[in-house]
């Protein structure tokens, strides 16, 4: 009669200990491998979301800064041309003021209301210089005020051609205010006998 062996007995709990202990770590590198598989495949879905989701954002940055330039293009033309045509009708009014037969007989105070009219009118100053750079009107300073002798860059250049001037900015020699001068020549028989100006306020 046979009789097992007690050391038979004895390795059977240890083989079944290692066949667990083997189970449980493939359970537990199939569990990594599946939830590094998962993570893989979110990574491969989301990367291409992401770099689509960042072309079409640039793509949109480029649109609107294109659109935010030929805005400011379109303003700066509009304002561009609002000027020209703001500055032309100036000129035209001086030009047609120089015309005056006040100036024509020397007479100051006739000119004088005419220029103080236009003032009241436009909201911008006249000023009116002979040769020799004397104001004889200016309707910055109160009637009767006592008028300097004022040179001004450009003089030169606006008697020699006899054609209409934008100065640069410059401090008003009365009142020490930034203006920008349009000015055109008073001219009769071929000789330019006076300058007349319009100052404007850059805040205009």
């Amino acid at each position: 009669m046979n009789h097992p062996s007690p050391l038979g007995a004895q390795a059977t709990p240890g083989c079944a200990n290692a066949s667990a202990g083997m189970g449980g770590a493939l359970a537990r590198k199939t569990g990594l491998s599946t939830a590094w598989y998962i993570g893989a495949v979110v990574l491969a879905l989301l990367v291409p979301c992401l770099v689509l989701s960042g072309l079409f954002t640039h793509k949109l940055l480029q649109a609107e800064r294109a659109r935010l330039e030929a805005d400011a293009v379109r303003l700066t033309a509009a304002l561009a041309a609002n000027l020209d045509r703001f500055v032309s009708s100036r000129f035209a009014t001086l030009q047609a003021l120089a015309t005056s037969p006040a100036l024509d007989a020397g007479d100051y105070a006739r000119f004088e209301e005419q220029a103080r009219a236009f003032t009241e009118a436009e909201g911008a100053h006249l000023i009116l210089r002979d040769r020799t750079n004397r104001q004889r009107v200016n309707t910055r300073l109160p009637r009767g005020a006592l008028l300097p002798t004022v040179q001004i860059a450009g003089d030169a250049a606006l008697v020699a051609t006899g054609l209409p001037y934008v100065s640069d900015l410059i401090v008003g020699p009365n009142t020490g205010a930034p203006l920008v001068l349009l000015r055109v020549p008073v001219i009769r028989d071929g000789e330019t006998r006076y300058l007349l100006s319009l100052a404007l306020s850059p805040a205009r």
